[in-house]
């Protein structure tokens, strides 16, 4: 019971520390933000995504209100973009992507397997044949 009790005892001093330990982290992290000027963010574009609702009551004929169709999807803006993503090397999006077609060296992915089990072989045992269940009569 002693030991059990010393046990717990050592384990809440241990938390303690630790909980410790993270508020001051903490305080010194918000201490950092304080310190840092807010940069002005431009509001998001509103999301406007259609749910079918509008569809259920199909007697009414009022006519759901127009939305503006964000900048990003006309077809001049994506015209644009094709531009400029056509005039990027090949070369440079296999680089960023990593691309290139490559077997793993399993001598780095498996540093302590012995090099008779890096070769390929066949998972069967071809010297018995394969032995049946007993019929039962």
């Amino acid at each position: 019971m002693k030991k059990e009790a010393a046990l717990m005892a050592k384990e809440i001093e241990r938390r303690q520390r630790e909980f410790m330990e993270k508020q001051k982290m903490k305080h010194r992290l918000d201490g950092d933000k304080i310190l840092t000027p807010l940069k002005n963010v431009p509001a998001p574009d509103p999301v406007y995504m259609l749910d079918g609702f509008q569809y259920l009551n199909s007697d009414e004929d009022e006519e759901p209100p127009e939305r503006p169709i964000p900048a990003w999807s006309t077809s001049k803006a994506r015209r644009q973009q094709l531009v400029v993503q056509a005039r990027v090397a090949p070369r440079l999006v296999d680089r960023l992507f990593s691309v290139r077609a490559h077997s793993p060296d399993l001598r780095e992915i498996f540093p302590d397997i012995e090099r008779a089990r890096l070769k390929r072989t066949s998972s069967a045992v071809w010297r018995t044949p394969p032995r049946l269940p007993p019929v039962r009569e």
